[in-house]
């Protein structure tokens, strides 16, 4: 068994992911969507789908993250959920830490290295506008 800490998915052949997209139900749509709009574009997310009650976030063909203007079914608004997403350079870190203050997050833990997780863990957590543990990070691998 792998240790938490030691596993890359680099390292399981045809791995693929096993998580399709994350939703959060949020009090304010358009204010958090430019939060995470800011935020998410140094870890090459954009802006891909906008409706009435919600925004989708992703890379090419890949709506990965998705905003919803609560109340909804699921909820009426989604807090303390920890989502971690991967940056490529520790540069895209220090700008989605950067850029999510600006736009009003909470900063937590600033951009450094977390070799309590690995060596090379590049790491910065903030909460988002609705209490949400929102994290970048870079293995370095």
């Amino acid at each position: 068994m792998l240790q938490a800490s030691s596993w890359s998915n680099e390292e399981v052949p045809g791995w693929r992911g096993v998580i399709n997209h994350v939703d959060l139900v949020v009090a304010d749509l358009a204010t958090s969507g430019e939060l995470y709009e800011a935020a998410l574009e140094p870890l090459g997310f954009r802006r891909l789908y906008e409706e009435s009650d919600s925004i989708g976030f992703g890379t090419v063909r890949n709506d990965d993250f998705w905003l919803r203007q609560g109340p909804q079914l699921m909820g009426d608004r989604t807090v303390g959920v920890h989502l971690a997403l991967v940056a490529t350079t520790n540069a895209a870190v220090d700008r989605f830490f950067q850029r999510a203050v600006t736009q009003g997050a909470q900063a937590d833990k600033p951009p450094a290295f977390r070799t309590e997780f690995h060596e090379g863990y590049y790491a910065a957590f903030l909460w988002g506008l609705d209490r949400n543990h929102i994290e970048a990070v870079n293995h370095n691998r």
